[in-house]
């Protein structure tokens, strides 16, 4: 037991001997640092060829630190753009999310404040490049400042001829704006960057929000998430008195917002129309007559008969420009693109057809006003039940009375056919939907009836949109030039059945 003891006291002692008779850490701690080095003077004969290398480097300091301060002007810009798109959507998509919203609404919304992260994280990452590059400015020209500070000082003497100390004070004057506007261009973007880390933590909140609620709904999907509608707290006219005109002004100021942040988006859709249109209003001058020649064409006509509704119905194609834009815009644009989109079916289908066209148009502006209202769930709830109850019964109507005119049953027999197994799928699902609501089950006949509506809205336009395609290839194919070429494939076609006769006749 006193051995051990002893043995530890010798291997102390021995180690004390063999590091000097210090522990590392004393060592360590009783080094003198390093001074810093003086900085070396330039010689008074290398002065000038030195200053024009200072002045050089002083001018690409300058014209980085000019880059990245344009630069971070722009991205405050946007910072500030996105910063009133914030202000505005957050009150209304916090006081959304108390209400319980369909899931499609949710996603929508997490791809809306997904956009904002992915905006902010760019900008973050820009601000970052700059305050690196603005550091490492502020470096060379504080080497270039000492340096040049000694070079001043050893410059004044007596014998130093004045030209060459003019040079050095230019030199040093020249470093010194040179470093105020680095430091102004450094202070800038670390401003920038708090701002923007403060957005970024609102954006995060928000999803987090967004997350929460999303997984609850679909959670809860089979679960009673609301009282029935004959027992609910809130009635319609004190909810519309508590928040109707709040979330009228904030879907006014989400709008003014997009508006602000995307300025051309409006101008975007407009152009493509108008070119839309004037393309197919000079391609039915040139056709017109054609189409008296060739029997193919008149199948194309009514589309070339009504070119600024076709091109109205075309800019689906442009519409994920959108894809960020507030609930009101949505509204909008999807009533610019449904409206046109009627009136074109009315004349490529049968005028049987016409009653199901307006149902769509009517059962759209109903889930638009749905959409809307969203923040008022009382509301919401009636005009999802309103919607659904009137759809079910017009597609009893389709069902029970609606029928194909003989005379288009070979034309228009698939689109009839179906028209029918929709009506059959939308009666098992609307009313199922319905039951949801009326019984408290809001999410999961929220969920029904909104797909089944949406996939009916989605193929009429596809159907449209694949029958005026139809169309323009079909004009493409019969007139010039691929419509000579045309020409030329039948006329080969013909000769090699021709041959094929004759080589038939002559074999024995």
């Amino acid at each position: 037991m006193i051995i051990q003891p002893v043995i530890r006291i010798l291997l102390t002692i021995l180690a004390l001997v063999f590091s000097g008779g210090t522990v590392p850490g004393q060592q360590a701690s009783g080094s003198p640092a390093k001074p810093t080095p003086a900085p070396t003077p330039i010689p008074l004969a290398n002065v000038p060829l030195e200053a024009q290398s200072a002045l050089t480097s002083l001018q690409e300091i300058d014209a980085n630190v000019s880059r990245d301060r344009s630069s971070a002007d722009g991205i405050a810009r946007t910072l500030s753009d996105l910063t009133s798109d914030i202000d505005a959507r957050i009150a209304d998509d916090t006081r959304l999310l108390t209400t319980s919203p369909p899931l499609d609404l949710l996603f929508r919304l997490k791809l809306n404040w997904e956009d904002f992260g992915v905006r902010l994280l760019v900008s973050a990452r820009e601000l970052s490049r700059q305050a690196t590059n603005a550091e490492e400015q502020l470096a060379r020209l504080d080497q270039l400042n000492k340096t040049w500070q000694a070079t001043l000082q050893s410059a004044k003497l007596p014998e130093t001829p004045p030209l060459v100390l003019q040079s050095v004070q230019s030199v040093v004057g020249s470093i010194e704006r040179t470093r105020q506007a680095a430091e102004s261009g450094r202070d800038h973007v670390l401003t920038l960057q708090s701002r923007l880390s403060e957005q970024q933590a609102r954006v995060r909140t928000a999803l987090s929000s967004i997350g929460q609620a999303e997984t609850q709904a679909l959670k809860n999907i089979f679960v009673r998430d609301s009282r029935p509608i004959w027992s609910l707290e809130t009635s319609l006219g004190t909810e519309w008195e508590k928040h109707g005109g709040e979330s009228c002004s904030s879907q006014l100021e989400t709008s003014a917002a997009f508006s602000k942040r995307f300025p051309f988006t409006f101008l975007i859709h407009a152009l493509f129309i108008g070119l839309i249109a004037a393309a197919l209003h000079w391609m039915r001058r040139r056709i017109r007559k054609l189409a008296e020649e060739k029997p193919d064409l008149q199948r194309a006509l009514p589309i070339l008969d009504l070119p600024v509704s076709t091109a109205f119905a075309l800019s689906i194609l442009i519409v994920p420009i959108y894809a960020q834009a507030p609930r009101l815009i949505h509204a909008i644009v999807g009533a610019v693109t449904l409206i046109p989109t009627a009136v074109v079916l009315r004349r490529l289908l049968v005028r049987n057809s016409y009653a199901i066209l307006n149902a769509i148009v009517i059962l759209y502006f109903v889930g638009q006003l749905r959409i809307l209202a969203a923040s008022l769930p009382v509301l919401a709830r009636l005009i999802f039940l309103g919607q659904v109850l009137g759809a079910s019964v017009f597609l009893v109507w389709v069902l029970r009375s609606w029928h194909l005119p003989a005379e288009a049953a070979e034309t228009h027999g698939r689109v009839w056919r179906t028209i029918r197994v929709i009506a059959k799928s939308g009666l098992i699902i609307l009313p199922a939907a319905f039951l949801a609501n009326i019984f408290g089950y809001v999410n999961l006949g929220n969920l029904l009836g909104i797909i089944f509506l949406r996939s009916v809205y989605i193929a009429a336009i596809l159907y449209t949109a694949i029958r005026i395609i139809e169309g323009l290839i079909t004009i493409v194919l019969q007139v010039r030039p691929l419509g000579s070429l045309r020409v030329i494939s039948l006329h080969r076609q013909m000769l090699q059945r021709r041959t094929w006769r004759v080589l038939e006749a002559a074999s024995p």
